[in-house]
């Protein structure tokens, strides 16, 4: 599959506007930067690339960054109208650098689904460096009970941590692997 590149301008943290603008339902590999609040430009967070792909938001309401969500089976690849729930495999996760009130619903914004990215921590056991970690409730993610992880477990796997979390929200370091 073919990818496009950060040469088309497009950074993690991409304001809505400049994606519907041949874009959608493109992937692209993008650097993982941290954007300012100006989504301007940002610094770079490692020297790993992060694949992400254009979706719009048909869900209805807001939906909040570092979230997992799931496509709309009528608009699959295109369109993603839920969070992931417990024990579902997500489709990938919002933005992380999405400003706060997250993506408004018929907006358009980036989807992460490989690499580097944060998640959202739904409290509970504390997730450390180097867990698996699995779908919670709302998009949200928790580390996994067993070693190995359980059949149900890795069928709903999200990422890897690369740092600790514990507080409910908290956003974390995690490495998500290739779903779509």
């Amino acid at each position: 599959m073919a990818l496009g590149s950060d040469a088309v301008g497009l950074a993690i943290g991409e304001h809505p506007t400049r994606l519907n603008n041949g874009v959608y339902g493109g992937m692209f590999e993008l650097p993982n930067m941290q954007i300012d609040g100006s989504q301007s430009g940002g610094a770079y967070v490692d020297g790993r690339t992060t694949i992400c792909k254009v979706v719009r938001n048909i869900s209805g309401g807001a939906l909040l960054p570092g979230r997992g969500v799931v496509f709309d089976t009528l608009k699959p690849g295109l369109g993603i109208n839920a969070y992931a729930g417990s024990g579902e495999r997500p489709d990938g996760f919002l933005d992380p650098w999405l400003p706060a009130a997250g993506v408004a619903d018929d907006e358009y914004c980036l989807m992460v689904v490989a690499g580097p990215t944060l998640l959202r921590h739904s409290g509970g056991t504390a997730v450390a460096f180097d867990d698996e970690c699995i779908m919670a409730a709302n998009g949200q993610v928790l580390k996994t009970s067993a070693d190995p992880p359980a059949v149900a477990d890795v069928e709903s796997m999200a990422g890897i941590a690369e740092e600790a979390a514990s507080v409910s929200n908290a956003a974390f370091k995690a490495n998500v692997k290739g779903i779509l």
